[in-house]
């Protein structure tokens, strides 16, 4: 079995965003059972699930039997040999016969040639003589097939078909790529919301415990209390959210990757795929010449032609030219006394072959209705391209908005914090602050993620996402 090999074109990179409270350090360090944990890359993801993914080996094993396409197509080539034998009694003169007969054949598909040659012995019932005869003759079409025209048509079909195949064997195979790598940027979008769900609350508490401190010394009302614990029961159940999907998205690493379920990981960050810069007119006229995409378009319209002319041989009658030897003899043995050289021409035509008729304008109007898939779908195409680069170049710009934001956020909060510390604003700006604060940071996660996925979605569209080193790219 020869083995398919795949590149993936990774760069990994570290890239976490570290929001600092005005609370705590910024430099938090991690809890011990996320120093426990083994990072677990995206580079080190793609490498396992290449490795251990059985859906994987599931689309590449259709590869396989796409060799044996072509053979099953054509007309089989291999020498057939058959032979038949009864027995029978004349009642009137009690005489105890065997009829025997053995043949053979063997067809050349690409010519439409078929040679044959059979030998027979039989009783007269007029003579009551047991003859034999032997017969080679060749059979060549001359107007249906004519000269292996329809099989070699079919043969290219085949052949065509086989290649649509293969190419869309490699499409299932970053269909299902593409999908995966999505789960690995859910998963780490997980992860840094449940880490900043953590550090959120761990704020809020500090936060809770100082006003609570503050009201011993009535220095704040019991209502600020009671605010800043609301705040502490959010925090929580956006903790209990963050925790679920975390597991969920975790739960499908590890089945893509065949882990135990016991198996402690943890994503370390996205940095695949980076510095994609789109000149989209030379970008899309690069793509028509070298893209899978193409390519099965131009086949599938290929093999619609191919296959109208085919159905339109089929209109033509079916006539054979047979030229044979032939000799007879007694008993069973052959006597060159009797031979003789014969021509026939073998003709064959349905006059109301209605089926056959239907069949070649249906074929005619499939190849029209293919033309114009063809096209519409090519139109359709640029169009969802053109607007996936627009969505690219804009999130990359709310990219750059996010990160303004989440350094003035930080900003306001620790200005904000000292001014409530002074009195010069209340619990409810600074909660406020402190809220816009996280939602900055998530947001930013968020924006970074969503580029990913659209890049990637880019890369698949484009048929750039998978490369392989050796076959049909």
């Amino acid at each position: 079995m020869r083995v398919r090999k795949f590149i993936v074109l990774a760069v990994i990179v570290v890239s976490l965003i570290q929001s600092a409270g005005l609370i705590y350090s910024q430099n938090e360090t991690e809890s011990k059972s996320e120093t426990l944990a083994n990072r677990f890359s995206v580079k080190d993801f793609i490498a396992t699930a290449y490795k251990n993914d059985s859906e994987f080996s599931r689309i590449l094993i259709d590869e396989l039997k796409l060799k044996y396409n072509r053979t099953l197509a054509l007309p089989a080539r291999d020498i057939v040999v058959g032979a038949s034998a009864n027995y029978g009694l004349l009642l009137d003169v009690n005489t105890e016969y065997n009829d025997f007969t053995l043949g053979a054949s063997k067809l050349f598909p690409l010519t439409g040639t078929e040679i044959n040659a059979d030998y027979s012995s039989s009783l007269s019932p007029l003579t009551k003589k047991i003859t034999s005869e032997f017969e080679v003759y060749i059979s060549q079409p001359i107007a249906r097939n004519a000269f292996g025209r329809a099989t070699r048509m079919l043969d290219k079909i085949s052949g065509l078909e086989t290649e649509i195949s293969g190419y869309q064997i490699v499409e299932a195979y970053e269909d299902y790529f593409s999908e995966i790598l999505k789960t690995y940027f859910n998963w780490y979008l997980a992860y840094e919301s449940l880490n900043t769900a953590k550090k959120a609350l761990k704020e809020n508490v500090k936060l809770y415990e100082n006003i609570k401190q503050r009201q011993t010394k009535n220095i704040a009302l019991e209502n600020d209390v009671n605010k800043t614990k609301l705040q502490v029961i959010a925090k929580q159940e956006a903790l209990i959210v963050a925790e679920s999907n975390y597991e969920k998205y975790l739960n499908l690493v590890k089945r893509i990757c065949h882990f135990e379920s016991s198996e402690n990981i943890v994503p370390t960050g996205i940095d695949l795929y980076d510095g994609l810069n789109l000149n989209f007119d030379n970008y899309y006229d690069t793509f028509k010449k070298q893209s899978r995409t193409y390519k099965i378009f131009n086949l599938l319209e290929k093999r619609g032609v191919i296959l109208s002319a085919k159905q339109a041989d089929e209109l033509f009658p079916s006539i054979s030219l047979q030229l044979g030897y032939k000799i007879e003899g007694d008993e069973y043995s052959i006597g060159r006394d009797q031979e003789s050289v014969f021509a026939k021409v073998v003709f064959e035509k349905f006059w109301t072959d209605s089926q056959t008729k239907a069949k070649a304008e249906i074929a005619k109007i499939n190849l029209q209705a293919a033309r114009l898939d063809n096209i519409n779908i090519r139109y359709r195409m640029y169009a969802d391209l053109k607007n996936l680069a627009f969505e690219i170049d804009r999130q990359n710009k709310l990219i750059e908005k996010a990160k303004d934001k989440v350094v003035l956020a930080e900003s306001i909060v620790k200005y904000e914090s000292e001014d409530y510390s002074y009195g010069r604003s209340t619990l409810n700006d600074l909660i406020q602050v402190i809220n816009t604060r996280d939602t900055s940071t998530y947001n930013l996660i968020e924006q970074q993620v969503n580029l990913k996925v659209l890049t990637v979605e880019w890369l698949r569209l484009t048929d750039e996402l998978v490369q392989k080193i050796t076959g049909l790219n």
